[in-house]
């Protein structure tokens, strides 16, 4: 019984360890690949919005949108909703 025993706890804790080895990895592989894709998606928004048109038309967007919310507030505010 014991000489089994002397043998199966160091195989265990191989195991245990190349489990945690093999995690490891998995996670750097997987954050390295997140990272490129996260540098890839900001390169190409640096091109987009690099032109004046495009910022031009984000301004726009965004007075738009501001005055859809005023617009919104207003009819609330006035009790015309009836949060229905």
């Amino acid at each position: 019984m014991t000489v089994s025993f002397a043998l199966v706890v160091p195989l265990i804790a191989i195991v245990s360890v190349a489990i945690l080895e093999f995690a490891s990895a998995s996670l750097d592989y997987h954050r390295a690949g997140e990272a490129t894709l996260r540098e890839r998606e900001r390169e190409q928004a640096e091109k987009i919005f690099a032109s004046e048109s495009a910022k031009d038309e984000l301004d726009v967007s965004h007075k738009m949108l501001r005055q859809l919310e005023q617009s919104w507030y207003n009819y609330v505010q006035a009790g015309r909703f009836s949060g229905v």
